[in-house]
């Protein structure tokens, strides 16, 4: 299953990108794009022990992109329809043992 797995992110992780049709990333987020900070933060899950502190880096991740996303917009507040393809893409997007170890650890 693992394996299955792993082929499937590798597979996701060469075709997907923002504007990837079935993500429904609006337009309007994409100047901030590849979110970087929100990429980092998952990034630097390995490094910690604690679930408390795993939940943190989870936390950091998703307000770094909430910050992006308000960055990006003129006026209204950050939805989760707006929140969750962004959250999606930056998982995927994040290196692949990475994302192995991401999922292990979540």
């Amino acid at each position: 299953r693992d394996r299955v797995l792993h082929e499937h992110i590798e597979k996701l992780s060469k075709i997907i990108t923002p504007k990837h049709k079935d993500l429904l990333i609006h337009k309007m987020y994409l100047r901030e794009c590849p979110w970087l900070p929100a990429q980092d933060a998952l990034r630097a899950l390995n490094a910690y022990r604690t679930p408390r502190d795993k939940v943190k880096c989870v936390v950091h991740c998703a307000k770094c992109i909430m910050d992006l996303l308000s960055l990006s917009q003129n006026s209204g507040s950050t939805t989760a329809d707006d929140f969750t393809p962004v959250l999606v893409y930056v998982i995927i997007k994040v290196s692949f043992f990475q994302k192995m170890q991401i999922l292990c650890n979540l």
